[in-house]
C-alpha cells in the first residue's frame, strides 16, 4: 500500500510500540528491547505480552554480560520519600541544623530540664507526705472529741433526694442530717487569724519607671544584654560604661534604632573610650544588630509593661477587710469537719454558717475585695504559680510573708465564697416552683392593611427599588410625580408589577396596562426631552417591575412570620413542678448535676414533663428570643416578650437548667442503653 505521509500524517508502524503502550496488548511473538532504564515493573509488563514466544535484546554497549541484564531488568523502580533517607547522617545533620535555627528543641534537649522537674516534684510530694501526717494526727484528736458529744444533731430539710412515683410528679424523698461541729472544733494551726491588707495608694517610683524596670529586668532583654556586652568588650576599653551609655539611649523615648546602629557603627568613641582605632570600626560593626534589638525589644514591651504596671496599681488601692473572730472561727469550723468527715461533712458545716446571713456576707464581702486585689484565680483551687507570682506583687515587700502565711486561710475563705454561690444560685432556682405559668398563652391579633403597608413601606431595600424606580421617571419625565401613584398602588397590592417582564426591548413583553400608562405620560412630555424620555422608558418599566417582585416576596416573608409567631404565643410555657423545680436547682452544682439526671431518667413521669417543658420552650419561641434566653439577658427578654424583669429571670433560670439537665438525661439513658446491649458471657 502506497499513500503520501503527507495525506496521512497520522499513520505509523505497526510493529513496534512502547512498554507504556502496550500494556493490556497480547499478542502472539513479541520482541523485547531492554535498555539501562529498565527495572522490575518494565521488564513483567514487556516480557508478559506474547502467547507463544518472546525474545529479549540488548545492545552490547549497554550490558557486558548476562549478569548486568539480570541486575537490571530485577532492580526495584519504586520512588523514594524522605523517610527513606532518615537514617542517614548527611539527612540527620540536616535537620539537626535546622532545628537548632528555628529554636526548636529536641528530646535530648529536654531530658535534663524533665529530670531536674521530676526531682522537683518528688521533693514537693515527700513535702505533702509529711503534711498530711500531721493533719491525720490533728484528725485523731478532732475525732476523739467527736466521740465525746453527746447532743444530738438538728436536722435542716434539704433537696438531696428526688423521688417520684409513675403518673405522679416528683416529690422530696428525705431531709439530710447536719452535724453542728462548733462545740468539737479543736484550735486549727492552718486558719489562723487574718488582719487584711490596706489599701496602697502612694508609691516611691513613678508608673513608668516601674514599667521600664520590668522590661530591663525580664529575661529576653537580659539576653539580649547579654550578647550586646560580648560585642562591647571587644571594642570599648570600659565596657560597663558603654553599656550603660547604649542602654540610655536605647530606652530613650523615640529612640531610632537605625540612627543608633549606624553611630555605633561609625562613630563608637560616642559611647565610651575604644580599644583600637584602627580596629575599632571593624569590631563595632557587631553592635549595630544588637543595638536594633534592643530597641525594638523595649518599644515593643514597654506598652504592655505600663498597662500591666497600670493595673497593678489601681489593684492595690483595693484595701481587704480583716476577718472578724466569728468568721475565723466559722472557717476553722469548716476545715476541721473536713478533717473528720471529708467533703461531705465540710459541706454540712458550711450550710450551718450559710444560716447566718451577717457572718455569711462579712465572707462573701471579704472574698470580693481578695479577687478585686488579687484576681478571681489567686488561693482558689484553679491557682497556679503565676497566680501566687501576681498577689505577691501586689502587696508591699514588708506585707508578703503574711500573705503568704495567710494562704490556707484565704483559700478556705474562696471555697465558703463558692458554696454561697451555689447556695444563691439555688435559691433563686426554687422561685421557679411557684404556680403562675412562666408565659401564659395569648392571641395575637392579624396585621391591619394599615401596618402591612407601614411594614413594606419601611423596608430598606424596597425604599432602594423605589428610588431608583423615581431616579428613572425623573430622566423620562421630569418628575417623580407621575409614577408616584402607580408606586403607591404597587404598595398596596404588590402584584401589579409581578408580571413585568426582564427585557427592556420590546415594549409587546410588558403588561399592557402599564406600558400604556407610561406612554400615555410620554406623550405629555414636551418634544425636546421625548427622544431621552423615549429611550428611558424601558429602564423604568423593568425598575417598577422589580420593585414590584421585591414587595410580593417581603409581603409573604412579613405574613408568614407574623403567623410564626402567632402560632407560637397560643403555646403556654408552664411552670415545672415542685418536685422537677429541686431536680433543675440541684443541676446549678455540677458535682450534683449527673445523679440528679440519673434519678429523673429512672422516673418516666419525671421525664416525661421534662420533655414537655423542653418542647414548650422550643416551639413556644422564636430562634432569637432563645437565643436571647441563652445569653441570659433579662432585660432584653424582659422587652421582646412583654414581661417583667422577675418573670424574664425565672425564664432564664429554667431554660438553662432545663437544657442542662435534658442533656444529662439523655447521656444517662444512651449510657444505659449501651450497657444494655453488651454482650454476656454464657457459663
Amino acid at each position: 500500500v502506497a499513500f503520501r505521509p503527507s495525506t496521512y500524517r497520522n499513520v505509523d508502524h505497526g510493529y513496534a510500540a512502547t512498554i507504556h503502550k502496550s500494556q493490556g496488548v497480547t499478542v502472539d511473538r513479541v520482541f523485547v528491547f531492554g535498555t539501562k532504564g529498565f527495572d522490575q515493573h518494565l521488564s513483567y509488563v514487556a516480557m508478559s505480552r506474547h502467547r507463544q514466544q518472546v525474545t529479549l535484546y540488548t545492545a552490547e554497549s549497554d550490558f557486558k554480560t548476562f549478569g548486568q541484564v539480570v541486575r537490571t531488568m530485577a532492580k526495584s523502580g519504586a520512588k523514594t520519600t524522605t523517610l527513606d533517607y532518615e537514617n542517614q547522617e548527611s539527612y540527620q545533620a540536616a535537620t539537626a541544623d535546622f532545628l537548632v535555627r528555628r529554636g526548636i528543641d529536641t528530646v535530648a534537649d529536654i531530658i535534663p530540664a524533665l529530670q531536674a522537674t521530676l526531682e522537683r516534684q518528688r521533693a514537693w510530694i515527700a513535702t505533702q507526705a509529711r503534711t498530711v501526717a500531721e493533719l491525720w494526727d490533728r484528725a485523731g484528736t478532732v475525732l476523739e472529741r467527736l466521740q465525746a458529744v453527746e447532743q444530738r444533731a438538728p436536722t435542716i430539710d434539704l433537696p438531696t433526694a428526688i423521688t417520684a412515683t409513675p403518673g405522679d410528679t416528683m416529690v422530696q424523698a428525705s431531709s439530710l442530717a447536719i452535724v453542728r461541729t462548733t462545740d468539737i472544733r479543736p484550735p486549727s494551726p492552718i486558719i489562723a487569724a487574718y488582719q487584711g491588707h490596706p489599701a496602697v495608694t502612694e508609691f516611691t517610683i513613678s508608673t513608668e519607671h516601674e514599667a521600664r524596670l520590668s522590661v530591663t529586668s525580664d529575661a529576653t532583654w537580659i539576653q539580649s544584654e547579654t550578647q550586646l556586652r560580648v560585642a562591647t568588650t571587644a571594642v570599648f576599653s570600659d565596657p560597663d560604661a558603654a553599656m550603660a551609655a547604649i542602654q540610655r539611649v536605647t530606652t530613650a523615648p523615640g529612640a531610632k534604632a537605625a540612627e543608633l546602629a549606624r553611630q555605633a557603627t561609625e562613630t563608637p568613641e560616642h559611647f565610651g573610650a575604644v580599644l583600637s582605632r584602627s580596629t575599632a570600626r571593624t569590631a563595632a560593626a557587631d553592635l549595630a544588630p544588637h543595638i536594633r534589638a534592643q530597641v525594638a525589644t523595649f518599644a515593643r514591651e514597654l506598652p504592655a509593661a505600663l498597662q500591666q504596671e497600670s493595673e497593678r496599681r489601681t489593684a492595690m488601692a483595693t484595701a481587704i477587710p480583716a476577718l472578724s473572730a466569728n468568721a475565723v472561727d466559722a472557717l476553722q469550723t469548716i476545715e476541721a469537719a473536713r478533717l473528720v468527715g471529708g467533703d461531705s461533712a465540710a459541706a454540712n458545716a458550711t450550710r450551718l454558717t450559710l444560716g447566718n446571713k451577717n457572718l455569711t456576707a462579712e465572707l462573701v464581702a471579704a472574698n470580693e475585695a481578695l479577687t478585686a486585689r488579687f484576681g478571681w484565680k489567686a488561693f482558689g483551687p484553679k491557682a497556679e504559680d503565676d497566680d501566687t507570682a501576681k498577689a505577691l506583687q501586689r502587696v508591699p515587700e514588708a506585707e508578703r510573708a503574711a500573705l503568704v502565711a495567710a494562704a490556707p486561710t484565704l483559700a478556705a475563705l474562696r471555697g465558703f465564697a463558692n458554696a454561697a454561690h451555689f447556695a444563691e444560685r439555688r435559691e433563686t432556682a426554687h422561685t421557679v416552683a411557684e404556680a403562675s405559668p412562666l408565659r401564659s398563652a395569648r392571641i395575637i391579633p392579624a396585621l391591619t392593611t394599615a401596618e402591612l403597608d407601614t411594614a413594606l413601606r419601611a423596608d430598606d431595600a424596597g425604599r432602594k427599588y423605589r428610588a431608583e424606580a423615581e431616579r428613572l421617571a425623573v430622566i423620562a419625565f421630569g418628575s417623580s410625580k407621575p409614577v408616584a401613584a402607580m408606586l403607591d398602588k404597587i404598595v398596596a397590592d404588590p402584584r401589579v408589577a409581578a408580571d413585568v417582564a426582564l427585557s427592556i426591548n420590546t415594549k409587546a413583553n410588558y403588561p399592557a396596562p402599564l406600558v400604556g400608562k407610561l406612554e400615555g405620560l410620554l406623550r405629555k412630555t414636551p418634544d425636546a426631552a421625548r427622544q431621552n424620555a423615549q429611550a428611558s422608558l424601558a429602564p423604568l418599566v423593568d425598575a417598577i417591575g422589580t420593585y414590584g417582585d421585591y414587595l410580593v416576596n417581603v409581603k409573604s416573608k412579613i405574613l408568614s412570620n407574623q403567623s410564626g409567631a402567632q402560632a407560637q404565643a397560643k403555646i403556654e410555657i408552664a411552670a415545672p413542678s415542685p418536685g422537677l423545680a429541686l431536680a433543675l436547682g440541684a443541676t446549678v452544682d455540677p458535682a450534683d448535676a449527673r445523679d440528679v439526671a440519673a434519678k429523673v431518667a429512672a422516673n418516666p413521669a419525671a421525664v416525661t414533663e421534662l420533655v414537655k417543658l423542653r418542647t414548650s420552650l422550643e416551639n413556644g419561641l422564636a430562634r432569637d428570643d432563645r437565643a436571647l434566653l441563652t445569653k441570659g439577658d433579662a432585660a432584653a427578654v424582659a422587652t421582646r416578650l412583654n414581661m417583667s424583669p422577675d418573670q424574664a429571670q425565672r425564664l432564664i433560670a429554667v431554660n438553662q437548667q432545663s437544657a442542662q439537665l435534658a442533656k444529662h438525661v439523655q447521656e444517662h439513658q444512651r449510657q444505659a442503653i449501651k450497657l444494655s446491649r453488651a454482650p454476656t458471657i454464657q457459663r
